[in-house]
């Protein structure tokens, strides 16, 4: 197509002028400009119009009275269209401009006092400008020439249908129909002509067709490609026909989207307006209107419809109280959950001031209004707080509130989210309660049982020389009830350390000084026993604490206690590499049986006509976990049982010192 130019009059200052020509020239070489300065030569060449195609004007030279009305200029261009640069914020200017023959406006963000005006000029959107002032032009056209039309939709004003003149006289053809073509080439779409039938045969088509499809205009418009069989997919080709005939039936413009497979086999998706021409009859003459590829624009929707939905389900977590929140602290918007904690409606607390809703008493606000300002700061702000909510009751909540930035970092707005933690604090408390009482029963038996059964058997030691031998028999079965029962006070303060958690306080422990330690005192309650110990001499550091000698004493104790053998016999061995220490624990005893094995650490799990409690190797499992370790049981060769610990190294510090 040939194109022709398009005759810009520019009435601005004179540096912002120049700039807005020489952006205006690069971004559509069709574009003539030629600028004013000065109201009276604008209104001179207004005489002339037919040299001109629009005037293009901003706030100081179209605007007066504080844009409250519009400059002689804007009347004295009835007979072209007037595009308006505006930097007005309000909307009421520009009504004001468009009631009084603007055509369009652009609005666009320099500052009025701008001393730089290429940098003013810089943040005008010139592309958006250009398609504003060839669709005013097209408008124009179609107002000006009431003769034979095509209907084309503008891909400036979505869902607006203008017409392109036609105009039947030979003089006006020629300038008409080159100005036409133009704006078709410019169109980022197809315009064309059809009948209404389900393969679409075309009649004309203009445009950027093969670009989208993949076939030219010539193939579409002979048969070649046939566009209701070969362009349309196969499954959108029924509800296109179908929506295109109930917008005829109803008389009003059709809008459709649907896929084409292009020539090399693409899929696209395609935006399609038009209307039906009807001839003097009331008969339908063909079908006209406009299309353009789409794809990369449903994508952007389905993507960000995508995310919507993971927004929403994040944002809707029954489980979490989330609501948005303006810099300033304004609430946005609160989840279904955040509403029913408080019983409100979003229209009861929205555009209120956070902490002032229902969520927080009257002691509360000032607090977070603090937390508040602190986010729109940029800081990410935690809170666990007990929050009055009447009664004498009071819900503990832990949240966050933390701000939303923009590429820059800067905060554009804020999160607010919390949980209610109470049941969590209720259970707490009464953890604690029982922790305080379980640390008074541990104190009564480390003390004041202990203490009686010490005063027993020490005067068991005193009857020894005044009973026979009868006597000297149950003097005996007194003697180590008391001793087991002095046993039994040391496990239980083993054990309600270890269930009060204070294991968990842990530091370095030689294993050297634990297992000799335990072996001592082992040695001197069974003196019948015979305790070997090996590798104590590079035995290494382990991360625990003094009940890591608890473990050892509980498993020499019972590898003497369980055995039946004449002699109990008992082996310690260390051995360690840089990451780990099996200390293990070798017996002569009936051994376990395998079924047993897996159940021996159970709470209360002893042997047949076993003294104690039971709770021994229960108490050894539990301290073993506190201290990440492991324990398994293995079978003596030829008789027995073995303990195996292994327990992660922290340091190595070998002694030369002989084995015990």
């Amino acid at each position: 197509m040939v194109r022709s130019s398009i005759h810009i009059l520019l009435f601005a200052p004179t540096v912002l002028g120049e700039a807005i020509a020489t952006r205006l020239r690069r971004t559509n070489t069709q574009f003539v400009v030629v600028i004013e300065h000065d109201e009276a030569a604008v209104l001179e060449r207004l005489q002339e119009s037919h040299t001109i195609d629009c005037l293009l004007g901003t706030d100081e030279t179209l605007l007066a009275c504080g844009g409250e009305d519009v400059r002689p200029v804007v009347e004295a261009a009835a007979q072209i269209p007037t595009v308006l640069l505006t930097r007005t914020n309000g909307s009421d200017a520009v009504e004001t401009a468009l009631e009084a023959g603007v055509a369009d406006s652009l609005h666009w963000d320099g500052a009025p006092d701008d001393d730089d005006a290429v940098d003013a000029a810089s943040s005008i959107h010139f592309d958006v400008l250009s398609s504003r002032i060839q669709g005013a032009l097209t408008q124009h056209r179609n107002a000006a020439t009431p003769t034979q039309y095509r209907t084309i939709l503008s891909p400036h004003a979505p869902g607006s249908i203008y017409r392109d003149s036609v105009p039947d006289t030979p003089q006006a053809d020629g300038g008409q129909n080159v100005r036409q073509d133009t704006l078709i080439d410019n169109l980022p779409g197809v315009v064309y002509r059809c009948r209404n039938d389900s393969a679409w045969p075309m009649e004309v088509v203009e445009g950027t067709c093969e670009e989208i499809t993949g076939y030219t205009g010539a193939q579409l418009e002979s048969g070649e490609v046939v566009v209701g069989e070969d362009l349309i997919h196969p499954a959108d080709r029924e509800s296109a026909w179908d929506d295109v005939q109930t917008a005829l039936e109803s008389g009003e413009p059709y809008e459709v989207s649907y896929r084409i497979e292009t020539k090399t086999g693409a899929t696209k998706w395609i935006w399609e307006r038009g209307q039906g021409i009807y001839a003097e009859d009331g008969s339908l003459e063909a079908l006209e209107g406009f299309f353009t590829d789409v794809t990369e624009r449903r994508g952007r929707q389905l993507r960000l419809r995508r995310n919507q939905r993971r927004f929403e389900a994040v944002f809707e977590d029954p489980e979490m109280l989330v609501g948005l929140l303006e810099l300033d602290g304004t609430l946005l918007q609160a989840n279904q959950a955040a509403l029913k904690y408080v019983n409100v409606t979003h229209e009861e607390v929205v555009d209120t001031p956070f902490w002032e809703t229902p969520w927080w008493s009257d002691d509360m606000q000032a607090r977070v209004k603090e937390w508040v300002e602190r986010a729109a700061g940029g800081e990410y702000v935690e809170y666990v707080v007990d929050n009055p909510i009447g009664n004498g009751e009071t819900r503990r909540v832990s949240g966050t509130i933390r701000p939303v930035t923009d590429d820059s970092g800067a905060p554009t707005s804020m999160v607010v989210s919390a949980r209610d933690v109470t049941d969590q604090r209720d259970h707490n408390r009464d953890l604690q309660e029982t922790r305080d009482k379980l640390e008074i029963l541990n104190q009564v038996v480390r003390h004041d049982l202990r203490n009686d059964m010490q005063v027993v058997r020490g005067r068991a030691r005193l009857l020894e020389d005044h009973v026979d031998s009868e006597g000297a028999y149950h003097l005996n079965e007194i003697h180590g009830s008391a001793s087991d029962a002095i046993e039994l006070t040391e496990t239980a303060r083993s054990l309600t350390e270890a269930m009060l958690g204070r294991g968990n306080n842990q530091q370095l422990v030689s294993i050297k000084q634990v297992v000799t330690s335990a072996v001592e005192t082992v040695r001197s309650r069974y003196d019948s026993a015979a305790i070997t110990v090996y590798g104590l001499a590079t035995a290494p550091h382990v991360l625990a604490n003094d009940m890591l000698e608890s473990v050892i004493r509980n498993l020499l104790e019972n590898a003497v206690v369980h055995n039946d053998s004449d002699l109990p016999d008992v082996e310690v061995s260390i051995n360690h590499d840089s990451e780990t220490v099996m200390i293990s624990v070798a017996d002569n005893g009936p051994g376990i049986p395998d079924a047993r094995k897996d159940d021996v650490f159970g709470r209360g799990e002893k042997g047949l006509e076993s003294p104690g409690t039971g709770l021994g190797l229960h108490l050894v499992q539990t301290l073993v976990d506190q201290f990440d370790g492991e324990i398994e049981i293995q079978d003596n060769h030829p008789t027995g049982s073995i303990f195996r610990i292994e327990l992660p190294v922290v340091s190595t510090t070998p002694s030369v010192e002989t084995e015990t």
